[in-house]
């Protein structure tokens, strides 16, 4: 992929759409040394960057430090396919993501060419186009840098790591899989991961003296991420992932509650939605129905219906939807609910542990204060799931 720079411009208002004007400042007089006198506060910063799965946006930014900054500040996406680019931030190059696909295609490439310069690793979900890249980068490609994430993502994205692996040997064989990375790798990347909390800045040292990263809830998955980055008072937001909507067991996004005096300098998202027409989403509740409506549709019609989703991350949503339609409709002696996964087991184990990070519904419920489990009772109880490491 190509690195995308951005330019500093010294514009007048009239010359740019982007600019606004730094509050309390003077309009800018017609005259040349007017003009001189205002563009030491009125830096302009644009940079717009489209591409089939990432873009990154950014509004007019109005710093005194923006000369320093903004001078050396690049980023280069290493996929269309997953999550994985190098933000150099003022000379501090953080490796965002690390990613791959089910394949495991063109592991080495790109994450080899950069892995050895990359100052500092974030991760955002434990999903495998977020995380699944990261054990060959540490034992195979020299990635020695730090890699920080929340709790539940280090340990789902490890979890995530062992199906796709074991799924990846299957498929391909012993020898294969392990030229790729083995367990072992996957044990010793995901045990040094620096865990951090929602909302905990974390301020470098060294080379990245004065960058301060935070990690902010993301919804989509817990544990989810997304990520600013800050040096005095400029920012870039790297938030790919989010859902602005509460689901059952995990809170929407953050992002939009940080208030328009956090606007960052530079997002950096992705534009996977945005991908050609498609039709308005329907309600959640209805989108549910329809879902189990068309699972029973094919039971009654003695076939078997089968809901493929990464075990550590969106499947927990799609296990809570299928346990209340079963109890509610009083399917459990007519169906099987079956979560197949090669550690079902430890994920649902390992979810139930950290309440903490889901939506404040599904801790009221455990507390048995609100909603349908009154009484008490974990809402990841999901007393009508069998969990199992095969269907065979």
């Amino acid at each position: 992929m190509d690195e995308f720079h951005v330019q500093k411009q010294t514009v007048e208002k009239d010359e740019n759409p982007f600019y606004t004007q730094k509050r309390g400042a003077q309009a800018i007089a017609a005259s040349k040394q007017a003009a001189r006198r205002s563009s030491a506060l009125c830096s302009v910063t644009t940079l717009c960057l489209h591409l089939s799965r990432s873009f990154v946006a950014a509004r007019a930014v109005e710093s005194r430090d923006a000369k320093l900054l903004y001078l050396t500040m690049s980023y280069t996406p290493l996929s269309d396919q997953y999550y994985a680019g190098v933000l150099d931030f003022g000379g501090v190059r953080i490796l965002l993501d690390c990613g791959c696909d089910i394949e495991f295609q063109n592991l080495g490439d790109r994450i080899a060419a950069v892995a050895p310069t990359v100052d500092l690793v974030l991760l955002s979900h434990a999903e495998l186009r977020h995380v699944g890249a990261l054990p060959a980068a540490k034992a195979r490609y020299g990635l020695a840098a730090p890699v920080f994430a929340t709790t539940p993502t280090i340990k789902n994205g490890a979890l995530t790591l062992y199906e796709a692996w074991g799924g990846f040997r299957a498929a391909k064989g012993r020898a294969a899989a392990k030229e790729l990375f083995t367990l072992d790798d996957v044990d010793a990347a995901f045990d040094k991961i620096r865990a951090l909390k929602f909302d905990q800045p974390l301020s470098l040292r060294g080379r990245g003296a004065g960058v301060v990263v935070t990690a902010h809830r993301a919804g989509h998955s817990v544990g989810g991420a997304y990520w600013r980055i800050s040096r005095g008072a400029d920012e870039v937001v790297y938030a790919v992932d989010v859902h602005h909507a509460r689901e059952r067991h995990v809170d929407g996004t953050a992002l939009a509650a940080r208030g328009p005096d956090r606007r960052p300098a530079v997002l950096i998202c992705d534009a996977g939605p945005l991908r050609g027409p498609s039709a308005p989403a329907p309600p959640r509740r209805a989108a549910e129905d329809a879902a189990v409506d068309a699972a029973l549709s094919a039971l009654r019609h003695g076939g078997h219906a089968l809901f493929p989703a990464e075990g550590a991350s969106r499947a927990l949503e799609l296990l809570l939807v299928l346990d209340e339609a079963w109890r509610r409709r009083n399917l459990g002696g007519a169906y099987d609910l079956v979560f197949v996964h090669a550690t079902a087991r430890s994920v649902l184990d390992f979810a139930r542990s950290q309440l903490e990070w889901m939506a404040p519904e599904a801790q009221d419920s455990f507390d048995g204060t609100t909603g349908a489990r009154r009484g008490g009772g974990h809402p990841l109880a999901l007393r009508e799931v069998r969990c199992t490491s095969s269907v065979r």
